[in-house]
């Protein structure tokens, strides 16, 4: 490939003493190259940058980000190795002082109906012995007898907090008397063992 400068084209500005080239017209060859490497090379740098950039995009836009999350910040259970429905939604929370929602009542029936469906009083559930390693068990902590199915109780937090804070609300001093007088849950113990499970 041959390569024509027109003249003047690389000659100094006016008013230097001398020109940047001695011939007004001068030709340039160019060469072909002869390393198609450095086009494979980029080929091969280009596809992976692609191929590395739909996956992750892939990752981002289908998959399961509640999951993600929850096995982020989980502690390792059996329980995020079955298939369940697991999702996040936005509740919005009626914070108004001076009007009381259902769970902020004075004890009554209705009220404790409330406070069950949010699963105040879901029982333990059991770990199975091949998968207590996983979940964090101890091989000597309690265990359930082996005659009732074997395996390791263990509680959800998140419903044991709820739990607690039921038995706070239990426990006002403007819901203590009818609570004491249904004598159920903790309320069945004499108030020395109440005390101490209200204290917890």
């Amino acid at each position: 490939m041959v390569m024509t400068l027109a003249p003047g084209a690389l000659e100094s500005e006016p008013g230097d003493e001398e020109a940047f080239l001695i011939d007004s017209e001068k030709e340039i060859v160019l060469k072909p190259r002869d390393e198609p490497w450095r086009v494979i090379l980029g080929f091969i740098l280009t596809a992976s940058l692609a191929l590395i950039a739909g996956v992750l995009l892939e990752h981002y836009l289908f998959s399961n980000k509640d999951w993600t999350c929850t096995s982020h910040v989980s502690q390792n259970t059996p329980l995020l190795n079955q298939q369940i429905d697991l999702s996040y939604h936005t509740i919005r929370y009626d914070g108004t002082f001076m009007k009381e929602n259902i769970y902020r009542q004075v004890g009554r029936p209705e009220v404790d109906e409330a406070w069950e469906a949010l699963g105040v009083n879901y029982r333990s559930v059991v770990i199975p012995e091949a998968q207590a390693e996983q979940a964090g068990f101890r091989h000597d902590q309690v265990k359930i007898n082996p005659k009732h199915g074997g395996g390791f109780p263990a509680n959800v937090e998140g419903l044991h907090h709820l739990h607690c804070l039921n038995l706070l609300r239990q426990g006002l001093w403007f819901n203590f008397d009818y609570y004491h007088q249904l004598g159920k849950g903790a309320f069945k113990n004499d108030d020395g063992i109440l005390r101490l499970h209200v204290s917890k």
